[in-house]
């Protein structure tokens, strides 16, 4: 069902992979998430490639403000990647090895063709490197997305669009879509303590950043309580804990060395007494 008009309440989030005959197969997604918690979001997918050009994925997303998107990967048979982020005045990488697609105004076409409303945003992602598979056989395709809620409860309609690449939307038959896919944001704790613990401790960025193989971590904790921080790949792994003790209230600083890891972007998650913060990174060696 091709679907324009957003509807006031409805968060869409749109991925682009980076085939043609694209078809998204299912929808992971949690029923029910904590005001202000991070959450994850799987897509399964199918695509066949119909030409021999290589690819760049393409994801838009549109929600509301209050929500976050940590950073989207996916994996699968072509292989495993990462998408970065556009604005408005950023070219796609199809665009400019093609001369076709979206050039400048991303979010500007987004609005256009899909809508906009107070209270919500468009941001977009294409993925670093192209992808070609030299055949016209099916792939599979996994695509995650790390997301946090916002502050304000209630029922959202999660909804999804897979087309082939920075494309102007205007063939309908390169994308499919699942729409209404219901989330429910609840209190769990009130959104004041919510509020009132996530201030007792901060998590900021790393430096040097990329880096290679070393980087310096630092945060704050008000009071003393229970600290763990962990690196987490892509894919939600856990490949490095860094702290995972008791402190006193104070500021940190930690060394992580991640020499034992390949190149990538890479999470680094503090957790203070059940509450968490999260923050990107890039390795490049």
């Amino acid at each position: 069902m091709k679907k324009y008009k957003l509807s006031k309440y409805i968060p869409v989030f749109i991925v682009s992979l980076i085939f043609v005959s694209c078809v998204i197969d299912e929808v992971k997604q949690p029923e029910t998430v904590e005001a202000a918690s991070s959450f994850e979001i799987t897509l399964d997918a199918r695509t066949t490639e119909t030409d021999n050009s290589a690819k760049y994925g393409f994801l838009a997303v549109f929600l509301p403000l209050e929500f976050e998107i940590d950073s989207v990967a996916f994996s699968g048979s072509i292989g495993e990647g990462y998408f970065y982020e556009m604005d408005n005045d950023t070219a796609s990488k199809w665009h400019q090895a093609n001369s076709s697609g979206i050039g400048v105004g991303v979010i500007d076409l987004l609005e256009e063709k899909f809508g906009e409303q107070d209270g919500y945003g468009w941001r977009a992602f294409e993925t670093e490197n192209a992808y070609l598979t030299g055949d016209q056989a099916e792939h599979t395709h996994e695509i995650k997305i790390y997301a946090k809620a916002g502050n304000t409860t209630g029922e959202y309609g999660l909804s999804y669009v897979v087309s082939e690449t920075a494309l102007d939307f205007t063939d309908a038959s390169m994308w499919d879509d699942s729409f209404d896919n219901m989330i429910t944001v609840v209190s769990g704790t009130s959104i004041d303590k919510n509020d009132e613990m996530a201030s007792s401790f901060s998590l900021h960025q790393n430096y040097p950043n990329p880096f290679n193989p070393s980087t310096r971590i630092s945060y704050s904790i008000e009071n003393s309580s229970e600290v763990l921080l962990e690196i987490v790949d892509m894919n939600g792994r856990v490949v490095s804990t860094i702290v995972n003790t008791v402190q006193t209230a104070g500021n940190y600083d930690v060394v992580a060395n991640l020499s034992n890891l390949p190149s990538g972007v890479y999470l680094y998650r503090l957790n203070v007494d059940g509450m968490s913060q999260v923050r990107k990174m890039a390795l490049i060696k």
